[in-house]
C-alpha cells in the first residue's frame, strides 16, 4: 500500500525512514477515507507501545492529499526477504526471531492491542540485532472485537477463527506466530495454496504438512498451530519452550488434535461467499506480502443496507438504531456512546468545516486536525476533534456530511468501524 524511504530530518539532523501511502486512482471514495484512516490508526497503535521490538513513531503528515508517517529508520531486512533470498532459516536462528516477535506480542497483548497481521514480510531483522514487529494496521483492541470482526490479515497466516469471522483473542496472534516459524525452517508457509480462498479453506480444514527441518523448534510449531484457541499454547508457554530450547533441552512432541468443528466452519464461509461477498488483496503474491480484505463479505454478513430519500445508500451495523432529526439520519450504537449522523450538503467543504469550528463551544474542545481531502469527485475536507471525553470526525464526502462520535477512549478500534461504514457509502 505505499513506499517507504529513507529520508532526513533537517530540522533535527536525523536520518528517517518515511512511509509514503499510495492512493490509486480508481479507489472509491470511501475506499480512500479508509486507507487515511488505516494509516492514522497504523501510527497511533504503534505509539502506544514502548518497546525495542516496535518502530517508533515521530510524526504524521499530509502532502499532496496523502499521508505521511515519519518514522524511526531500522537498518536491516524483513523475514521474508531472508527466506526468499537464502531459502529455510535453521530451526535455532528461526527460534531466536520467533522469541523476539512473541516479545513484541505480549508487549502488545498487555495494552490490549491484537496484532492481527503476523506474518514474515511484516518481521525486520536490523542489522543491530533487533528484532522488529512492523505494520500495525490492522491491530485492534480486545475490547472491542465481537462475533463479527473484520476478516483481515493474510490468507496463509490467519487463524482458524479468523477465518471464519469467530471471535478473536490473542491466541489468534499466537497461531500466525506459528505460521510464521513454519515458513521460516520450511521455507514456506504451512497453508498456502494457489489463491486467497484455498488458502482460507486449508486453514479451516486441512492439517498441516508435517516441517520436516525444525527440529526441537517442532514442539513450539504443533503447539501454536492448533485450530482450536482453547487447546494452542499460551505465550508463557511457549516463552517457557522458547527458553527450553536456547539452553539446549530436549522437548517432547506435542499431541496433536482432530479437525473439530470442520462443518460447522464450512457453513460459516459458505455463507458468506453465499450473502455476496467478494475476495480481494491488497498485494498480489498469496502467502507472502499479501493482505485480503474480505469487506464485503463482512459487510454484508455484519451490516444492514439502507437506501435513503437524500439520494444515498449505506451499511450500517446491525443493531444500531436508526432516528430521523432535522440536522440528518442517525445511527446509534445502543451498547455504546457513538453514533454516525449523515445529511445532504452544499457548499465549499474546507470553508464551511472551518466555519463550523469557529462556531463551537465545547468544553475542553481541542482540535487534531481540519484539512482538506482529496476525492474522486472533487475537493472535500475532515475535521477531528476531542471534547471532554469525547472524540469526532466530520467528513465531507461529495455532497454529503458524515459526522462520527464515539468515546476518547474507545477511539481508535470504534473509527474502524466507521471506516467500514465509509466503505459501503454511495451518494
Amino acid at each position: 500500500m505505499g513506499t517507504v524511504w529513507r529520508a532526513h530530518d533537517e530540522v533535527l539532523d536525523r536520518d528517517v525512514a518515511v512511509k509514503e501511502v499510495s492512493l490509486p486512482g480508481q479507489l472509491r471514495v470511501g475506499e480512500r477515507v479508509l486507507l487515511y484512516h488505516r494509516v492514522l490508526s497504523e501510527a497511533r497503535a504503534t505509539a502506544m507501545l514502548d518497546h525495542p521490538g516496535v518502530i517508533t513513531v515521530h510524526d504524521i503528515v499530509e502532502q499532496d492529499g496523502r499521508p505521511w508517517i515519519v518514522m524511526e529508520l531500522v537498518h536491516g531486512s524483513s523475514l521474508q526477504r531472508l527466506i526468499d533470498q537464502g531459502g529455510r532459516l535453521p530451526p535455532q536462528r528461526a527460534a531466536a526471531i520467533g522469541r523476539q516477535v512473541l516479545s513484541v506480542l505480549v508487549a502488545a497483548h498487555a495494552v490490549g492491542l491484537l496484532h492481527r497481521d503476523v506474518k514474515p514480510s511484516n518481521v525486520l531483522l536490523a542489522v543491530d540485532g533487533r528484532v522488529v514487529l512492523t505494520d500495525f494496521g490492522l491491530a485492534v483492541h480486545r475490547n472491542d472485537v465481537g462475533s463479527r470482526a473484520p476478516l483481515e490479515g493474510s490468507p496463509a497466516y490467519v487463524s482458524p477463527e479468523q477465518a471464519s469471522s469467530k471471535p478473536i483473542t490473542e491466541a489468534s496472534d499466537l497461531w500466525s506466530l506459528g505460521a510464521m516459524l513454519y515458513a521460516a525452517v520450511e521455507g514456506r508457509p504451512p497453508y498456502a495454496r494457489g489463491d486467497a480462498l484455498a488458502s482460507l479453506m486449508a486453514v479451516l480444514l486441512d492439517p498441516y504438512e508435517p516441517p520436516e527441518h525444525a527440529g526441537g523448534l517442532r514442539v513450539v510449531i504443533d503447539g501454536l498451530l492448533r485450530k482450536d484457541p482453547a487447546e494452542r499454547l499460551t505465550a508463557d508457554q511457549t516463552a517457557r519452550l522458547f527458553d527450553r530450547l536456547e539452553t539446549g533441552e530436549r522437548t517432547g512432541p506435542a499431541r496433536m488434535l482432530p479437525r473439530i468443528g470442520a462443518l460447522a466452519t464450512v457453513s460459516v464461509l459458505a455463507a458468506l461467499v453465499a450473502a455476496g461477498g467478494t475476495w480481494s488483496s491488497r498485494w498480489t503474491a498469496v502467502g507472502s506480502s499479501d493482505t485480503v480484505r474480505l469487506r464485503e463479505a463482512v459487510a454484508a454478513a455484519g451490516m444492514a443496507g439502507y437506501r435513503e430519500a437524500a439520494g444515498y445508500s449505506v451499511g450500517i451495523p446491525l443493531g444500531w438504531r436508526r432516528t430521523v432529526r432535522a440536522d440528518g439520519i442517525y445511527w446509534s450504537d445502543p451498547r455504546m456512546n457513538r453514533y454516525v449522523r449523515i445529511a445532504p450538503t452544499a457548499g465549499d467543504p474546507l470553508g464551511d468545516l472551518r466555519a463550523a469550528e469557529q462556531r463551537s463551544r465545547y468544553a475542553h474542545y481541542r482540535t487534531i486536525r481540519l484539512e482538506a481531502a482529496d476525492r474522486p469527485a472533487g475537493t472535500g475536507a475532515e475535521w477531528e476533534y476531542t471534547w471532554l471525553g469525547t472524540h469526532a470526525l466530520q467528513s465531507r464526502v461529495g455532497d454529503y456530511d458524515l459526522l462520527f462520535v464515539a468515546p476518547e477512549d474507545r477511539w481508535t478500534p470504534s473509527v474502524r468501524m466507521f471506516d467500514d461504514i465509509l466503505t459501503t457509502f454511495r451518494g
